[in-house]
């Protein structure tokens, strides 16, 4: 059977007018990057023309979800707004399943008059290291044509490449990745927990969403998702609630959509590390609520195993307490959570989650220190002013205050105890909770705990 290259061109044909750089949510220096990219290609000739060369594609590498040909497909449509007529095509390398098939649709777009834009996904099929063990002959024949290709004697001068690939740069042959060919890479990574709320809020703008939907806690509940895991949520809260008989997405259909996906796996350390994250993120809700700030929601573990561990600096800055009585009291709900395991688990079983905890205890106190908030009597004279405390003496202030509020902690978990394992039994079936659920759950578990704390 013949290879009719136009007809399969033609089904790989993509048409992205209607994406905007608005559509692609997050991951800014990438998007800088390719606009002066497109800023190039658009002024290609008048370039050219001074003998400033231009790159024949670029290369965009992450994990598998990060959005890499989405981004490919935004950039296309940035180009037809700025060039007169290009084409874009979507193919995978795994395609390419022979030199024959490859100089055939290479033939066939250096034919075109038009400038060319290929997103060539999965390009590390062939794009390894030539004598990479993950190489095989073939791979190694395809490779080499491809490289004619970009700057060889029959090199497409109309066609820019949008490599995507799984695998880091570093991997791949170095005559793809250099200057004239594939110059430019650009790395794709996890959204950040800001970038996260960002893409369920525009999801939610395109997807008919309760106005009171908490978001926010969705964003939390996914843990470092990547964009494509939250689109197909925000998809499946859609699919459950109009499931339900219902018109728009809600708490309901959204915290559905988060809990069939596997967070962890059956296996006994995954109940283990199940059940160490339970009683660690109890620990936090109950010292919370007993203190008067409880949690708006608890993850117990994520879809990577992993717990409330986004490092992101500007997050935790962005309510931070004002007054000495809140911040000593979020010091001790950060103490709280690897406390409880001790207590409950053993001074050696606990689990990955009070690292950040304690790096955020330690930001408390040291703006207690630095806004001379501490009662004199604690820790400094009652002379010292915001602002002329000594560094040595900054240090040891904070590191009284953080011994005081682990002390703190310690009693506190002790004293209750039988309600941080009832809300770890709990938390164990249910992984994670938010709203009207979780005050429930919370009112149950002190539901026991009759005296008032000490």
């Amino acid at each position: 059977m013949s290879f009719d290259v136009e007809t399969w061109l033609s089904e790989r044909s993509v048409d992205p007018s209607a994406l905007t750089w608005d559509d692609y949510v997050g991951a800014e220096v990438a998007k800088r990057e390719i606009r002066g990219i497109v800023a190039r290609l658009a002024h290609r000739a008048d370039l050219a023309a001074v003998g400033m060369a231009i790159p024949k594609g670029i290369l965009i590498h992450g994990e598998p979800g990060v959005g890499k040909t989405y981004l490919a497909r935004v950039m296309a449509s940035d180009l037809l707004r700025t060039v007169s007529d290009i084409s874009f095509f979507e193919i995978s390398a795994a395609e390419f399943d022979s030199v024959e098939r490859l100089e055939t649709v290479l033939g066939a777009l250096r034919s075109r008059k038009v400038m060319t834009v290929v997103a060539l996904d999965d390009a590390d099929v062939f794009g390894l290291e030539r004598w990479s063990s993950r190489q095989n002959p073939a791979s190694r024949a395809i490779l080499l044509a491809f490289l004619s290709s970009l700057d060889g004697l029959r090199s497409l001068d109309n066609v820019f490449w949008v490599l995507t690939a799984n695998a880091e740069v570093e991997s791949f042959d170095p005559a793809v990745v250099r200057p004239g060919r594939i110059e430019l890479t650009i790395p794709l990574h996890r959204p950040s927990p800001a970038e996260r709320r960002a893409l369920f809020t525009y999801y939610a703008s395109r997807v008919p969403t309760d106005p009171a939907a908490n978001l926010e806690a969705a964003a939390e509940l996914v843990g470092s998702a990547t964009p494509a895991r939250v689109r197909g949520v925000m998809a499946d809260a859609y699919a459950l609630a109009l499931g339900d008989g219902g018109k728009v997405v809600t708490d309901v259909s959204l915290l559905e959509a988060i809990r069939r996906d596997g967070v962890i796996s059956d296996d006994p350390e995954g109940a283990r590390l199940l059940r160490s994250y339970s009683i660690h993120e109890a620990g936090h809700a109950i010292v919370g609520a007993v203190l008067g700030y409880p949690p708006t929601l608890i993850i117990t573990a994520r879809h990577d195993g992993g717990m409330n561990e986004d490092e992101d600096e500007d997050d935790d800055d962005r309510d931070m307490p004002e007054s000495y009585g809140e911040l000593r009291a979020r010091m001790i709900v950060c103490h709280a959570g690897i406390e409880a395991e001790r207590l409950i688990l053993g001074p050696d079983e606990t689990s990955v989650g009070g690292s950040r905890d304690l790096h955020q205890a330690a930001k408390f106190a040291s703006v207690c220190i630095q806004n001379g908030l501490v009662p004199g009597y604690l820790v400094l004279s009652n002379q010292m002013l915001p602002g002329t405390i000594p560094a040595d003496r900054e240090t040891k202030g904070s590191a009284r205050l953080l011994k005081i509020a682990s002390a703190e902690a310690i009693r506190l978990v002790t004293r209750y105890r039988p309600a941080i394992e009832r809300l770890a039994a709990l938390l164990v079936t249910e992984r994670h909770m938010a709203g009207a659920v979780l005050r429930d759950a919370l009112a149950q578990a002190l539901a026991e705990e009759t005296s008032p704390p000490d």
